[in-house]
């Protein structure tokens, strides 16, 4: 019995050892599982660096995709897109200074030049008999073919002449006027008041160009108050850059001569249509500076046309 109580003893002791044993053992893998659950965490930390890196990734490519670019090969396609845009933003720039621009959000209006009538027109003899300075205006608008007309009889392109640069050896071709100018400046350029908008006229391509729209027409016109009622006001301008070769002494002379020549062609074209005009020089210039943007340039004459009334 001594030695049955002894190894019933020990049986007892061992199975308390036993489960004292297996009870620690549980709370270990517990420990166990709370560690996995640090390795949670720590795949929380993980998918921490994943969604920050994701997020990087995102931010770039939200920012033009600027990462897709970082590599050589994605170097060069910026370099080759590079192009395209300086391209789009040259052309976004010209279409700001042309028909189709806006300007503070507002389309532009557009004036359309039918190509001139180059024939025609009444015996140049009368045309200089009924040539004269009219000071009553129709409001009516001028006809299409008629402003058309207009413009090129003032300082049109009526033939191309092909010039020979001797030291080059190169030839050019230019377009001669219907007006003459000192030493081939062309340095007169003419502005286009109407009751939609302000026009650039370029000649060489029989053109007119928005300035900004708006009828600005009476303001230019100042205390000519008698022309308030002309459909058409034509400012003479002398472009500074074009007379760069000229002496200051003599720029302004030959700048009225040559604006005088533009005048008289205007006159003729309305005594042959039965227009009426006149040249003014008591107009605002301060007006007209800033209507028309000038800034080294500097505003001559007005002149506006319209129908008799």
């Amino acid at each position: 019995m001594r030695i049955k109580g002894l190894t019933f003893g020990t049986l007892f002791l061992f199975l308390v050892v036993n489960s004292f044993s297996q009870a620690q053992q549980p709370q270990k893998p517990t420990t166990t599982g709370t560690q996995p659950q640090k390795p949670t965490t720590t795949s929380t930390q993980t998918q921490k660096p994943a969604t920050t890196t994701s997020t990087q990734t995102q931010k770039p490519a939200t920012t033009t995709s600027t990462p897709q670019r970082v590599t050589p090969a994605a170097a060069g396609t910026q370099t080759q897109r590079t192009v395209p845009a300086a391209a789009a933003a040259a052309e976004a720039e010209a279409r700001r200074a042309t028909d189709d621009a806006t300007v503070d959000g507002a389309d532009l209006h557009e004036l359309h030049l039918m190509p001139p009538e180059r024939g025609g027109g009444r015996p140049f003899m009368e045309v200089l008999n009924e040539r004269r300075s009219t000071r009553e205006f129709s409001h009516r608008e001028l006809e299409p073919h008629i402003m058309s007309n207009l413009l090129w009889a003032a300082n049109g392109v009526n033939r191309r002449e092909d010039i020979a640069d001797g030291e080059a050896g190169n030839t050019t071709t230019l377009g001669k006027r219907t007006a003459p100018s000192a030493r081939d400046a062309k340095e007169i350029d003419i502005y286009i008041l109407t009751e939609k908008g302000v026009y650039l006229y370029l000649p060489d391509n029989h053109t007119a160009k928005n300035i900004k729209n708006g009828d600005f027409r009476r303001e230019v016109l100042g205390k000519s108050t008698f022309a308030y009622e002309a459909p058409l006001v034509l400012v003479y301008v002398a472009n500074a850059k074009k007379m760069e070769k000229f002496d200051m002494a003599t720029r302004d002379i030959y700048a009225a001569v040559d604006c005088g020549f533009i005048s008289q062609n205007v006159y003729l074209y309305c005594a042959s249509e039965q227009l009426a005009t006149v040249v003014l020089g008591n107009f605002s210039k301060e007006a007209a500076t800033k209507v028309l943007g000038l800034k080294n340039d500097k505003a001559l004459f007005a002149q506006p046309v319209g129908h008799r009334d």
